[in-house]
């Protein structure tokens, strides 16, 4: 006897959704137990280039001194009658930058030294930023409470800049927490919202007066070059 059509799909439909079902859970379980692991940082190429074989990710700094011109660069940004039309930042640039107008570690040292710290919660530290292989990789040091629980983690994204709506968007390409790689939509999500956390942090800067100035952001080898209006 032939078994019904409708006695097949549901019986595919079965297997289909078993099938899915697992395949989320392993991605679950694998994301849990590589979350635990803390990536590698190093310093110089070399160690990007021959990496410990442990699983880990490997990622390099940023360094931290700024060019001689960055006094000069963030001038011209925040001016838009400037006659450069394109300013070059450096690595180094970028992250004078961030300790300047992105420095969230004093928030976070009174968040933690607070007698009444809170129940739950995850505070973002300054973040790293280093230019490698034509992309922009940011890093976001991070500590997490949870019910008396403390804990550390990384948040690592690696992208370029693109036009949307008629200014340069950062695009992710690849992101890990810690040494478990995020799907896109999710890493997507967690940059828009530290975007517009930042952007409401510095709302009243020369940093956001020079970003309301730029046209374009595109990376060559480690220098950036944006384009003013």
């Amino acid at each position: 006897m032939v078994p019904p059509k409708t006695k097949k799909e549901a019986s595919l439909a079965a297997v289909l959704s078993t099938v899915l079902a697992a395949v989320v859970v392993g991605v679950v379980l694998g994301f849990v137990y590589q979350v635990r692991f803390i990536p590698t940082f190093v310093r110089t190429a070399d160690a990007v280039a021959s990496p410990d074989s442990d699983g880990r990710p490997t990622f390099l700094l940023g360094i931290q001194s700024p060019g001689a011109n960055l006094n000069r660069a963030m001038r011209q940004l925040s001016d838009s009658n400037s006659e450069e039309s394109v300013v070059s930042l450096t690595a180094g640039d970028l992250n004078e930058i961030a300790d300047e107008y992105l420095n969230l570690t004093l928030g976070k040292q009174q968040a933690l030294s607070n007698s009444s710290e809170p129940t739950y919660a995850i505070l973002p530290d300054t973040p790293n930023f280093n230019l490698v292989e034509s992309k922009l990789q940011v890093l976001v040091p991070f500590d997490i409470l949870f019910f008396g629980m403390k804990g550390e983690g990384f948040f690592v994204s690696i992208g370029e800049f693109v036009q949307k709506d008629g200014k340069p968007s950062f695009s992710v390409e690849e992101s890990w927490i810690n040494s478990a790689r995020m799907p896109a939509f999710a890493a997507s999500f967690v940059v828009d919202r530290f975007t517009k956390a930042i952007g409401n942090m510095v709302e009243d800067s020369l940093l956001a007066k020079a970003w309301t100035n730029v046209d374009h952001i595109e990376i060559d080898g480690n220098s950036m070059a944006i384009t003013i209006r």
